[in-house]
C-alpha cells in the first residue's frame, strides 16, 4: 500500500501508522514497539541496573563472597532477565531511512544479524555454569570465564544517550554527564581493586601484600575496601601503606599508576569542561541582570516599573519550557514525512476540540497531516503580551493549547466587554473562510502556547483534495450562516 496515499477512513493511530511504514501488518507485528518508546527506555534502564549487579558482583567472586545461598538466588533473577530480554528483542522494531520498521520477519533478520548470537552464546554459557556451579564454585577458571557476561555492557552503552535525550534541561544534561564521569571511575577501580587481590592472593611468585591480612585473619569486607583503597590512591594523588612485594604486584601497579595518569586527567578535563559549559550557560543571564540593575540604578526608574520589567523577565525566562519547534535547527535536516509526523503529534491533540479538525482527523486523516505540516505553527505568550490589536488584518486562527487569554472588544453602546478564554477554546474562526479583521484586542493572561492555522497555507492544501474541500465548504457554509444572522440582529462583530 502506498505510504502517501490519501485515506477516508483513518484515525489519529492509523496515520501515525502511515507514517511509520507500519501498514499490512500481521496480528503479531502489532506488539512491535518502537526502539524509542517509554516501554523500551524503561527495560534498558532496567538492563543497566542489571548489568551493574554483574559488574559488581563478578569481580567480586576473588574474594570469595558467594558462599551465601542469596547470591544463587540473584543470578537465577539475573539469568531469566537476560532470557527475557533475548526474546523481547525480537518485538522490538528499528530505525531505517527515517521511518520505524515493526515487521516481524524484518525485526527477526535485523536482530539476527547484529546482536543475537553473542547474546545467545553468553547465556548458554551462563545457563551451564550455574547448572554445575555447585561442581565448579571453586574452580578459578570458570569465575573468569564469566566475565565474559559484562560483553552485554557494549550493548547497553547507548541507554545514556536515551536517558540525555528525554532529559528537558541543560543542567539535568551536565548533571547526567557528570554522574556517568564519577560512575566510570569508581567502577573503573572496582575492577583494579578485585585484580590487585587476586594477584596478592595467587600461588605464583613468593610473598603477597595480602599475606599478613589474611594470617591476621582480617574479613574480606576489609580486605575488599583495603584493596579499593590502594586502587583509588593509584588514580589520585594519595598514599596508603600497601605496597608490592613481588615482580608481578609491581608490574601489575606499573600499568595501574599509567592507567591512572590517563583515567584521573581524562576525569578532571571532563569535569572542567562540563563546569565550565554549566557556567558559560548561566554566565549570560547574570551579566544582563547586572547590567539591567546599573541601568535602573543610572537612570533613577521607580522601584514599581522595576518590579513589572523583573515580573515580566521572569515570566519570559519559565517561557522557554515551550519552545516552538522553529527554534529547534535540528529539526530542519529531518525528512519530509518525519516532519508531518512531528507536527502531527504536536498539534492534533490541540486541535481536535474543533469540530472541523475533529471530523478531518477521523476521515481525512492524510489531508489534516498536511495542514499540520504546512499551516500550523505554534505561538507562545508571556504574561500581558499583546496578540493582536482591533483593526489589524487577521492572518491565522488561533486554538489555545495551556494557559489563558483575555479578548476585550468595544460593544454597540461604548461599553467594553472582556471574556476570558481557556485551553480547548479558539478565536479568529472567521480567517479561514472570509477576509477578516480584528474586531478586538487579545492579550495573554498568563503564559500561554498556541496553534496558530494560517488561513491562506490551510486553503492552498485544500484545494487541490476534493473530497476534503468539499468536507470543508459545507462547514463553511454553515459557519458563514450563522455569521449573516449575527450581522442581521445588529449584534457586534467579534473574534470569538
Amino acid at each position: 500500500e502506498d505510504v502517501d496515499a490519501p485515506t477516508t477512513s483513518g484515525t489519529h493511530m492509523s496515520f501515525l501508522l502511515r507514517a511509520h511504514r507500519t501498514v499490512d501488518l500481521n496480528w503479531v507485528s502489532r506488539f512491535v514497539i518502537s526502539p524509542t518508546s517509554k516501554q523500551k527506555v524503561a527495560w534498558d534502564v532496567l538492563s543497566l541496573l542489571v548489568l551493574g549487579y554483574d559488574m559488581v558482583t563478578i569481580p567480586l567472586g576473588v574474594f570469595d563472597f558467594e558462599n551465601e545461598e542469596v547470591f544463587d538466588s540473584i543470578r537465577f533473577i539475573t539469568l531469566g532477565f537476560w532470557t527475557l530480554d533475548l526474546l523481547l528483542h525480537f518485538f522490538v522494531g528499528y530505525h531505517t531511512q527515517g521511518t520505524v520498521e515493526r515487521r516481524l520477519n524484518k525485526v527477526a533478520s535485523f536482530n539476527l544479524r547484529h546482536w543475537f548470537l553473542p547474546d545467545l552464546c553468553i547465556l548458554l554459557l551462563d545457563w551451564c555454569m550455574f547448572s554445575s556451579f555447585s561442581v565448579v564454585r571453586f574452580v578459578k577458571l570458570f569465575r573468569y570465564i564469566r566475565a565474559f557476561r559484562l560483553m552485554r555492557i557494549v550493548k547497553v552503552t547507548n541507554v545514556f544517550d536515551e536517558l540525555r535525550e528525554l532529559t528537558n534541561s541543560e543542567f539535568a544534561t551536565i548533571a547526567l554527564k557528570l554522574v556517568m564521569s564519577v560512575t566510570t571511575v569508581v567502577v573503573v577501580n572496582h575492577f583494579i581493586a578485585c585484580a590487585w587481590w587476586a594477584i596478592g592472593t595467587s600461588s605464583l611468585h613468593g610473598p603477597h601484600w595480602a599475606t599478613r591480612y589474611i594470617e591476621n585473619g582480617e574479613s574480606k569486607v576489609f580486605c575488599y575496601l583495603t584493596s579499593l583503597h590502594w586502587a583509588m590512591t593509584q588514580v589520585t594523588p594519595a598514599s596508603m601503606e600497601v605496597v608490592p612485594t613481588n615482580e608481578a604486584e609491581r608490574t601489575f601497579a606499573l600499568v595501574v599508576i599509567v592507567l591512572g595518569l590517563v583515567i584521573f586527567s581524562s576525569f578532571v578535563s571532563s569535569t572542567t569542561a562540563l563546569m565550565t559549559q554549566l557556567r558559560t550557560w548561566n554566565s549570560e543571564g547574570i551579566k544582563n541582570n547586572g547590567m539591567m540593575k546599573c541601568f535602573f540604578v543610572e537612570r533613577s526608574l521607580s522601584v514599581d516599573l522595576r518590579g513589572r520589567i523583573a515580573f515580566s523577565l521572569r515570566q519570559k525566562r519559565f517561557q522557554r519550557k515551550n519552545l516552538p519547534m522553529c527554534a529547534i535547527r535540528n529539526f530542519d535536516s529531518l525528512p519530509r514525512n518525519l516532519k508531518v509526523s512531528l507536527n502531527w503529534e504536536l498539534y492534533t491533540p490541540t486541535v481536535v476540540c474543533h469540530p472541523l479538525f475533529r471530523t478531518l482527523v477521523v476521515h481525512h486523516a492524510f489531508a489534516l497531516g498536511e495542514v499540520c505540516y504546512a499551516a500550523m505553527s505554534e505561538v507562545n505568550a508571556g504574561c500581558g503580551d499583546e496578540i493582536f490589536c482591533s483593526g489589524s488584518a487577521a492572518e491565522s486562527m488561533l486554538i489555545i493549547a495551556s494557559g489563558s487569554l483575555l479578548y476585550e472588544i468595544e460593544l454597540l453602546h461604548g461599553e467594553r466587554q472582556t471574556t476570558r478564554l481557556v485551553a480547548g477554546q479558539w478565536i479568529c474562526e472567521p480567517v479561514l473562510w472570509v477576509a477578516w479583521s480584528h474586531q478586538g484586542s487579545l492579550s495573554a493572561n498568563e503564559s500561554t502556547r498556541l496553534v496558530a492555522i494560517n488561513a491562506a497555507m490551510f486553503c492552498s492544501v485544500l484545494e487541490p483534495r476534493p473530497a476534503e474541500l468539499l468536507q470543508c465548504s459545507l462547514y463553511a457554509r454553515i459557519f458563514l450562516q450563522h455569521l449573516g444572522n449575527s450581522i442581521s440582529v445588529k449584534k457586534p462583530l467579534s473574534d470569538l
